[in-house]
């Protein structure tokens, strides 16, 4: 599939309503992306879980369970993987078990599985959103990044493919970096700061995005709305196409030049 290009925020708000149906119904983002479909899913509401604050969602597949709890924030808590063997009693949902695996995992959603991977995402995010690849076998944090486009606001669901080749993972997504400084008010600095703290790689791009490219992205807002100073702080994308095995061994190579957005 080839990864969605973001030029302005009133280009990704026509794909508003597709995202927040993937954000709400994992489910149909798991058939979308080509994630493994667990063999069933079920929701626990809060009234039939004691104390009656949050909900449980459990993902069944063949050989583990994964549990979500979701208070109404929101904010999940740590996931757990519990494992279904096939001669032995099946873990419920609802009840954690001693031999689970607690993920590093609040404040995600479960986004799917694909093989030993596990795709967590923000779940309230803010500009460029977080996301998280664990791995099913030993609850391991092997990768963990920014993507623009997971909220509603800003509107394209920034991965845009996955699959597996030999055991490892091949991903493409819209990198999206949040940046404490505006790159059209100041474009030089704010790009050394972004590059002196890592956030981008160097040596990836010749030059940050012109002045041309992020005024375009800052007047690109809904209707009705006042573009934003340009001073506002600004969001660095770009496409990605990501290679990770279950060690934790990842390549993020580009795939086009930088973008620039104002933070919503």
């Amino acid at each position: 599939m080839v990864a969605m290009r973001n030029n302005t925020i009133l280009d990704r708000l026509a794909c508003t309503s597709l995202i927040l149906a993937l954000v709400v119904a994992p489910a149909t983002a798991q058939t979308i992306l080509g994630f493994d479909p667990p063999a069933n899913v079920i929701e626990i509401p809060p009234s039939a879980t004691p104390p009656g604050d949050y909900a449980v969602t459990c993902y069944l597949y063949d050989d583990v369970m994964i549990q979500v709890s979701d208070s109404k924030s929101p904010a999940p808590e740590d996931a757990l993987i519990l494992p279904q063997p096939e001669n032995g009693a099946r873990a419920k949902c609802g009840r954690s078990k001693p031999n689970s695996v607690k993920l590093s995992s609040a404040g995600f959603y479960f986004n799917g599985r694909l093989g030993d991977f596990l795709l967590f995402e923000a779940a309230d995010p803010g500009g460029a959103s977080q996301f998280i690849v664990f791995n099913v076998r030993n609850g391991h944090q092997l990768f963990q990044d920014g993507v623009l486009g997971a909220d509603g606001y800003l509107g394209l669901y920034g991965i845009t493919s996955v699959k597996m080749t030999g055991g490892v993972l091949h991903m493409r997504y819209r990198r999206g970096v949040n940046a404490p400084c505006s790159l059209l008010s100041d474009r030089d600095r704010c790009w050394a700061q972004l590059l002196s703290k890592g956030d981008i790689p160097r040596g990836a791009f010749s030059e940050p995005p012109t002045a041309e490219v992020c005024k375009k992205g800052y007047e690109g807002n809904p209707i009705g709305l006042m573009p934003p100073p340009d001073d506002d702080p600004s969001i660095v994308s770009y496409d990605v196409a990501l290679t990770l095995d279950s060690n934790g061994n990842a390549e993020a190579q580009p795939l086009s030049t930088p973008q620039c957005d104002p933070m919503p």
